[in-house]
């Protein structure tokens, strides 16, 4: 003689299992009406992922590993040159503030949300450096910014429009106006090194 089979049903199971179980039930019932797309399903969802950019954490100096190896190959990419070690030093802070002052970022040196953004975008390669707006101001009091980077005359012009490179016995440089008062000059000297750049005043009569 066979016994019947016994089907549990929620009349006999312990009300505490019924809520654990109750997931359960609707992750299947999900399941089971997205298996006839199940191949297709896998297959958009895979190039999506291999479409979508690597998204960095927030990035310090000092920081080390994998995501500091990737922000390295990425600036590598955008043409800052710099060692790939996974070891957020100097020359990546470096690498990390002339992007910034490229893409006219806020320059604090830290890979955050909108750096690697922007990295990852491939937007703000070497934007070309524009032909000044108007005429550089005259007076004893020049502001200076040592050598001739175009990404530092490009972020010069963020501050004084009509900034240039001009030379002197000592060299070239950019030359970010001359001013009448020293206060004058030391403000905007002030306004360029919030900016990373390395901006001082000289006196030179004219």
């Amino acid at each position: 003689m066979m016994l019947p089979i016994i089907r549990p049903t929620t009349t006999n199971l312990d009300p505490v299992l019924i809520s654990e179980l109750k997931p359960f039930k609707n992750l299947a019932s999900k399941m089971s009406r997205l298996v006839p797309h199940g191949l297709l399903s896998i297959a958009v969802i895979t190039s999506v992922l291999s479409l979508a950019p690597k998204v960095l954490a927030q990035l310090f100096p000092g920081s080390r590993g994998q995501d500091v190896v990737l922000l390295q190959q990425a600036l590598n990419r955008e043409g800052f040159l710099i060692q790939v070690d996974g070891v957020y030093g100097p020359a990546t802070t470096s690498a990390v503030t002339q992007f910034q002052q490229t893409c006219g970022l806020r320059v604090d040196g830290i890979a955050g949300p909108e750096t690697n953004g922007a990295l990852a975008s491939g937007d703000c390669s070497f934007l070309p450096v524009l032909p000044p707006t108007s005429d550089l101001p005259v007076g004893p009091y020049v502001v200076v910014i040592p050598g001739t980077s175009s990404n530092n005359l490009q972020t010069a012009r963020q501050v004084v429009s009509s900034a240039r490179i001009d030379d002197s016995r000592r060299g070239s440089f950019i030359n970010a106006g001359g001013y009448q008062e020293r206060s004058s000059a030391q403000d905007v000297a002030e306004r360029l090194k919030d900016r990373s750049l390395p901006a001082r005043v000289e006196y030179r009569p004219l």
